[in-house]
């Protein structure tokens, strides 16, 4: 396990206090916004069409959305706001890396189920580690050794596709 990766669960146990005070409904969704990558190309189409998806399931179940961006995360994608329900956003912040990466760990654990875009390895480890239903936005998008890598991750039911979303959220509500 990586440095990042043990530093990333031991804030895990501390308490969310920062999405405790937002008071966002539930289910609380996290959304793990990665970048373009030689193996997925994060296209706006290919964005806003997931993200129609994710938001209407969201809001169908009543819940809010917190999105966390990474070094490279597209500027339009921080901007494309088209939501039906609350949302929250952690832009990457270089210069406030502590406070990056606090807000980041107070997002896992604080969400009840993690959306992944398909573009690289450490989101998707912290994700999955965190032990949280873990669903992938994209997947058959990605190419290479990234494809092989999240097809394993569906295989032993690691991550699902987005489109089970609805139901893991109505399970949990159950």
């Amino acid at each position: 396990m990586s440095e990042d990766s043990k530093n990333i669960l031991a804030l895990l146990e501390q308490p969310g206090a920062l999405f405790d005070e937002l008071a966002f409904p539930a289910p609380h969704v996290l959304v793990l916004l990665g970048e373009p990558s030689p193996y997925f190309d994060f296209l706006s189409s290919w964005y806003r069409s997931a993200t129609r998806l994710l938001d209407r399931i969201v809001a169908e179940a009543g819940g809010s959305l917190a999105l966390v961006a990474s070094e490279q995360t597209p500027v339009w994608a921080l901007t494309d706001s088209e939501s039906r329900c609350p949302r929250w956003l952690i832009p990457w912040d270089a210069g406030q890396m502590d406070d990056y990466m606090a807000q980041y760990a107070a997002a896992l654990a604080w969400a009840d189920a993690i959306v992944l875009t398909p573009d690289g390895v450490d989101q998707a480890k912290d994700a999955c580690a965190t032990g949280k239903p873990v669903v992938l936005a994209g997947g058959a998008q990605a190419r290479g050794g990234l494809f092989s890598f999240y097809r394993r991750l569906s295989h032993n039911g690691s991550i699902r596709p987005l489109e089970q979303l609805a139901d893991i959220l109505a399970e949990q509500q159950a």
